[in-house]
């Protein structure tokens, strides 16, 4: 039972997804109301979850390779880094909440100053301590 999966298993699983392209199997752990912070902006909901991935995926990234992914019951953090278009060898993390063995949360941390070129001057939309939606 996915309930029984503590968030880093869930996280590694959704991982392994999104990196092979398999999209599909990514939103298997993706709860019906899951909110994502990126450093573009706040993604509501699963369809705007998938597409942010299916487009960076297919359009911006080059290389994913795996640094750690840490976790308890119900949050786990994945730091990896990526080559983008334009930006290589970029560390991320992504922090992500794990609500009945689904993601429902994640915040993802991206050095700004380095993608800045890629991306364009985006300002971050979160600012503060992030709280717990549940």
């Amino acid at each position: 039972m996915r309930e029984e999966l503590e968030a880093r298993q869930i996280a590694a699983a959704y991982y392994t997804a999104w990196t092979a392209g398999d999209f599909d199997e990514m939103m298997k752990w993706v709860a019906d109301d899951v909110v994502c912070e990126t450093p573009s902006g706040m993604l509501v909901g699963p369809r705007s979850f998938r597409r942010f991935w299916v487009d960076f995926m297919t359009r911006m990234v080059k290389r994913v390779e795996l640094i750690a992914l840490y976790g308890d019951i119900d949050s786990a953090a994945i730091v990896y880094s990526c080559d983008l278009v334009g930006a290589p060898d970029q560390p991320v993390a992504e922090w992500i909440k794990i609500r009945h063995g689904k993601i429902s949360h994640s915040l993802m941390i991206h050095d700004q100053a380095s993608v800045s070129g890629v991306f364009g001057n985006i300002s971050p939309r979160f600012h503060g301590v992030l709280t717990s939606a549940a």
